[in-house]
């Protein structure tokens, strides 16, 4: 959906940074900064109502410093913060994913990386998932010996849940499966 590596050169909305190619992770070039951030607005053609959304980032110190990546989902109707900070003893690349839940066209998502010296960032990727499970997939049910004899799962390709029922014998062992769509 969206996708920063800092190739072309740009901060591509980016504020607080500029173009690197000392440390960069993917390709050529990042972006530096000591307060970066940069806000998403969620429109049709990115995604429908309802849609799950992960957003994933590098992070690089190269001193011991407190480094928080702050996550500021704002809908029409409410607005929460995650904040996680990342190791200050590691030196290295550090990667970090925040799955932000079922998100609405119009929904603004900013991003904020703070630290107390310089940092580096890279490849920021907003993702939506491939497809949604739906929300009214029965549970399974069980027998009184807590054997499963119904079982429900959703099929992305052909968008249908299918219902797998299991028959037992006296002995309690499973003696037939039959799948139905529906």
């Amino acid at each position: 959906m969206y996708c920063d590596e800092f190739e072309s050169g740009s901060v591509n909305g980016w504020s607080g940074g500029t173009i690197s190619s000392r440390y960069a992770i993917n390709g050529l070039s990042c972006l530096r900064g000591y307060d970066v951030s940069k806000t998403y607005t969620l429109s049709s053609n990115d995604i429908t109502d309802d849609t799950t959304l992960f957003l994933s980032l590098w992070v690089l110190s190269t001193s011991e410093q407190e480094i928080a990546v702050k996550i500021n989902v704002q809908t029409a109707e409410e607005s929460g913060e995650i904040v996680h900070k990342l190791d200050k003893n590691l030196f290295f690349w550090q990667f970090t994913a925040f799955e932000l839940g079922k998100r609405k066209v119009g929904d603004k998502i900013t991003v904020k990386i703070t630290g107390s010296g310089t940092l580096y960032v890279d490849d920021v990727r907003l993702t939506k998932l491939s497809y949604e499970n739906p929300d009214d997939i029965p549970d399974s049910e069980y027998d009184s010996f807590d054997k499963v004899t119904k079982s429900y799962q959703y099929n992305p390709v052909d968008k249908e849940i299918q219902c797998t029922e299991y028959t037992y014998n006296a002995g309690h062992q499973l003696q037939e499966q039959k799948v139905t769509v529906g």
